[in-house]
């Protein structure tokens, strides 16, 4: 197995968009919700993406299982696109649990990458290609809460260190810049 990174975040933080601009030979970037509506369409007939999360858990943990097993099979270093947290309902599910994250043996650090609310909402609805449940600032204030909790317990659990990057509206070019070089550190 080679080296791994995860990057979290809130749904419309900017992690994909920051994550094209990486620059970094014999990578592969693997986003887990893409994965996951792949063999959920193959298999359970979801018509797009997020109709995922509201499958029932079992099933959402099966389809995560097959994913994690692809990304441990792979030589090369890895990037890893996902959520800190799925919200379905007033529930949130953690986007990783500590079995699964302890299977990633090449695991060197999280990077959470993080917008205004505001920021999020505005991103979210110019995003026409997805449906997301009805939230406002309140909402993912929420949401942010939760992912922090997660990804400091991910780190205490796991003894990685935690990256924030900040992906304010109009920053894209240097949020991209500080995950270069959070990259280019972690896998020299």
């Amino acid at each position: 197995m080679g080296r791994i990174i995860i990057f979290l975040g809130t749904p419309g933080a900017g992690k994909s968009s920051i994550l094209k601009g990486i620059k970094k030979d014999n990578l592969r970037i693997i986003n887990v919700g893409t994965e996951m509506f792949e063999i959920a369409r193959k298999h359970y007939d979801v018509g797009d993406r997020d109709d995922v999360r509201h499958l029932a858990p079992e099933i959402t943990d099966k389809i995560s299982d097959m994913v994690f097993s692809e990304i441990v099979s792979h030589k090369e270093d890895v990037i890893i696109d996902t959520h800190a947290s799925v919200r379905s309902g007033p529930r949130f599910y953690p986007g990783f649990t500590i079995e699964k994250l302890q299977k990633l043996k090449g695991l060197k650090t999280i990077v959470y990458i993080d917008a205004s609310s505001r920021d999020i909402l505005a991103r979210r609805s110019k995003d026409l290609t997805r449906r997301r449940d009805v939230e406002d600032e309140t909402d993912l204030e929420e949401q942010r809460e939760v992912n922090l909790s997660f990804i400091g317990t991910y780190s205490v659990m796991m003894g990685l260190p935690i990256y924030i990057i900040k992906n304010n509206e109009g920053h894209l070019k240097q949020a991209t810049e500080q995950a270069n070089k959070i990259v280019s550190d972690t896998f020299t």
